[in-house]
């Protein structure tokens, strides 16, 4: 039996381009041929050589190929995702050229959300895109569009604790912290971040930099933003968080994860508690050698 008649899936997929839009910076290292999701161009030879008999051939990939970038829009919407424009889109083509069977292109996600001015593509390019790049591949095409479908459909909504005029700026300290959204300080990712009561038309703006209160120096949510003048008591809502938010929190510093709301229309209800600090020590036990005697 060849290893042509095995069915390949080849699988593009978890290299996340984690990119600060609007501070205009690409942290697109884990993709690099040197860094941990990278494949170097020396791979391209090894997925078009010819296999031994009873050979398997999984390849785990380099980067997810679909993730998409505003830098891209001018470059045919995707860069990257076209056959003719990456390496693992070329390795297919090339390895269904050789005789190879390909079972299933994963094609990543591929299509962005609005996090400040961002104009992503629509669905309806994006497929049109698909379609004519992957053509006569005669395989099963699978997509992760999971940002596209709830990023923009979940907000994280904070309370002003206390505004802090500083020496150079001005800092809004609020009830949720890094532990809660952690996307700005890991990617410096930004998150546009509005009051929930629309203030009145021409109201002044303060410079500010919107923190949480856990001390540490990357518990921001946003720096540098020009925000109507907030009180204590307040609400904000930084928007977009439906997509690598509540998924990242954690409970660090002992802070509890926040409750999800789930709102339809005027309906809402409360779909994940709050844990109390009890039930967050309840699963913690004393090793035998320190139980009280």
């Amino acid at each position: 039996m060849r290893a042509s008649d095995y069915a390949v899936v080849l699988l593009f997929a978890m290299a996340q381009l984690a990119a600060p839009f609007a501070a205009g910076q690409q942290m697109a290292a884990v993709a690099s041929p040197d860094c941990p999701f990278g494949a170097p161009d020396s791979l391209e030879i090894s997925w078009t050589r010819p296999c031994d008999e009873n050979d398997w051939v999984l390849d785990t990939g380099g980067c997810r190929i679909g993730d998409w970038h505003p830098a891209t829009e001018d470059r045919a919407i995707w860069n990257g995702a076209c056959p003719a424009g990456s390496k693992q889109g070329r390795g297919a083509v090339q390895w269904y050229e050789h005789g190879h069977a390909i079972d299933r292109f994963d094609i990543g996600g591929g299509l962005g959300i609005v996090y400040a001015d961002e104009k992503p593509p629509s669905i309806a390019s994006f497929m049109q895109l698909v379609a004519k790049e992957t053509d006569g591949l005669g395989c099963e095409l699978t997509f992760e569009p999971g940002r596209r479908l709830v990023g923009e459909a979940g907000v994280l909504v904070a309370e002003v604790i206390l505004v802090k005029p500083g020496v150079s700026k001005t800092f809004v300290i609020v009830d949720a912290a890094m532990n809660d959204l952690i996307r700005p300080t890991l990617y410096e990712a930004w998150h546009d971040i509005v009051p929930v009561r629309r203030p009145r038309p021409g109201a002044a703006t303060i410079r500010c930099d919107i923190v949480g209160p856990v001390c540490e120096s990357g518990d921001y949510l946003a720096q540098n933003r020009d925000l109507p003048s907030l009180s204590a008591g307040d609400l904000v809502m930084i928007r977009s968080a439906g997509a690598y938010g509540a998924v990242m929190a954690s409970s660090y510093n002992s802070r509890p994860l926040a409750p999800e709301v789930m709102v339809d229309g005027t309906r809402f209800a409360v779909v994940r508690a709050r844990p109390s600090i009890d039930e967050m020590l309840s699963s913690e036990r004393f090793p035998p050698w320190m139980e009280p005697a």
